[in-house]
């Protein structure tokens, strides 16, 4: 019989569940205030102003580096000294190749997602192109960049190290609905996100947490959110979970409508939400996502 694919092996880790989930948290609490006191000596400022304009300032970029390297740092520590593991046993560490062929297979799949959720809206008459405005530095020295920190930032926060312990101890389904409530939650204070726009932002969590476990590679997870924000905000003119990068290749006029999204933006509008659940579906039944070698995570069990 072959084994389902969301089984995992068994493995007994050094510390207990609540320990090390409370160390790694006690850990990115002390680096993410180190991050703070950095960002203020060099620039006199601390935190992000309000406003969904705020990701399309210089200053972001500054802000979601030093929380890359926060989470990092936390990662580490509490891999090495709890685990006796590495970063590359997060689904980091498949080589070169094959994590950018697996971060392009996520940015194809939600690539995907999207423009077909948008060809809806066009379709329907939700969404009407009204030009194209591409300022191309904008969107290389900022949009992508921006784009790329937060999809680093956010997966290594909630595909990292929190939901690898809870699905070695818990099993995969459990810690994909814990950890995704989580990430809807989180999102929800951002500009204009209503309670749907948090709902479809849970959604794409458990479709990220279904492609960890299946593919174990964390560099699909990353793929898939870059470059979704990559494409609402800056190819579609939509906002990305509420944020806005600076520029848009296209300019579009979507109805302020729940159909459509608004205000949270494309990644909340029916169609996309639709779609998204079928790649869900296909996420956890088809077997080219199951992982052929390559990294490992840390509810694969111990090195050999």
């Amino acid at each position: 019989m072959q084994p389902s694919a969301f089984t995992v092996s068994q493995r007994a880790p050094r510390h207990g569940l609540a320990f090390r989930l409370f160390a790694f948290v006690a850990a990115f609490l002390a680096a993410t205030l180190l991050a703070r006191a950095v960002r203020y000596f060099l620039t006199g400022r601390a935190r992000l102003p309000p406003g969904p304009e705020s990701s399309a300032e210089p200053y972001f970029l500054l802000y979601r580096l030093t929380g890359v390297g926060a989470v990092l740092v936390a990662t580490w520590l509490v891999l090495r000294l709890l685990d006796g593991r590495r970063l590359r046993d997060l689904g980091l560490g498949s080589g070169v190749r094959e994590a950018a062929r697996d971060g392009a297979r996520g940015a194809a799949l939600v690539t995907a997602i999207f423009l077909a959720g948008f060809t809806a809206l066009t379709v329907t008459g939700a969404a009407r192109v009204t030009g194209a405005t591409p300022d191309w530095r904008a969107l290389a020295l900022q949009a992508v960049p921006a784009t790329l920190l937060v999809g680093l930032y956010e997966e290594l926060l909630f595909r990292g190290y929190l939901f690898q312990a809870l699905a070695e101890r818990l099993r995969p389904w459990p810690a994909i609905v814990l950890v995704s409530a989580a990430f809807g939650a989180i999102h929800y204070p951002n500009p204009g996100v209503t309670a749907l726009g948090a709902a479809a932002t849970v959604l794409y969590g458990v479709l990220l947490g279904a492609l960890l476990v299946r593919t174990r590679s964390l560099w699909t997870c990353i793929g898939f959110h870059f470059a979704g924000n990559l494409v609402q905000a800056a190819l579609l003119g939509s906002r990305a979970s509420g944020m806005s990068y600076g520029t848009s290749l296209l300019a579009v006029e979507y109805r302020p409508t729940l159909f459509a999204g608004a205000p949270s933006g494309l990644e909340a509008a029916v169609p996309t939400l639709l779609v998204a659940l079928l790649a869900l579906a296909w996420v956890v039944r088809a077997e080219v996502w199951r992982a052929r070698g390559g990294a490992r995570v840390l509810f694969d069990g111990p090195e050999q």
